[in-house]
């Protein structure tokens, strides 16, 4: 396996490449978010085939073919400087700190340099981590933690709900005019469907 340096290292080739294409292919140049999301769903779709199978080397070209969406919707964002990967990074890396307290302290959240427990806690404090034992705790902690970023506000929840739902209302119509679907399309609805599904539950809690 390669070290975390050759990780770093590979990843910058591959963003210097995606700059590149940008610049200088006719096709990359026109893409946006509306006529790469087709293709991102088909790509989806083939990773999960790919996980069902486990085709691990399809698992890894599949995997390859995500992340150059991801990094391509992020290079639009910063084209239009709205955001950009590194944004799409530290979001996502503060997000799983907030959501992991029995791992790190609250005040790890935006810190350059995260540092687990028990650093950050007071010498009177209960450490965190004590609290969760099993990963059906960690899933359950989860569901609250969720719910602390919205606010408690379940409107918040009712209103993604109806949106999913006007989605696959939409979605099913459109479809069934056309009379034919294809596996990609097939993906999106049942993606929809869970999601749909997934609301309603924390919904109910």
């Amino acid at each position: 396996m390669h070290t975390r340096e050759e990780k770093m290292k590979a990843f910058g080739r591959f963003l210097d490449v995606l700059d590149t294409l940008r610049e200088k292919c006719p096709w990359d140049k026109k893409q946006t978010n509306e006529s790469l999301r087709p293709n991102t769903i088909e790509e989806t779709y083939e990773l999960c085939d790919a996980l069902m199978n486990n085709d691990q080397p399809n698992i890894c070209k599949e995997l390859g073919d995500v992340l150059l969406h991801i990094c391509f919707y992020a290079k639009i964002g910063q084209e239009k400087e709205q955001f950009d990967i590194a944004d799409v990074c530290n979001k996502l890396t503060d997000k799983l700190i907030f959501r992991h307290p029995h791992v790190y302290h609250p005040s790890q959240v935006g810190a350059a340099e995260p540092k687990p427990l028990p650093y950050g806690e007071a010498k009177d404090e209960q450490p965190e981590g004590e609290a969760v034992s099993t990963a059906q705790q960690v899933i359950e902690n989860w569901e609250q933690i969720k719910l602390k970023e919205k606010d408690g506000n379940k409107s918040v929840i009712v209103k993604k709900l109806f949106n999913v739902f006007v989605f696959i209302c939409k979605t099913s119509a459109f479809y069934y005019a056309k009379k034919s679907v294809k596996k990609e399309e097939l993906s999106l609805l049942r993606i929809g469907f869970i999601k749909f599904i997934s609301t309603l539950c924390r919904l109910n809690e």
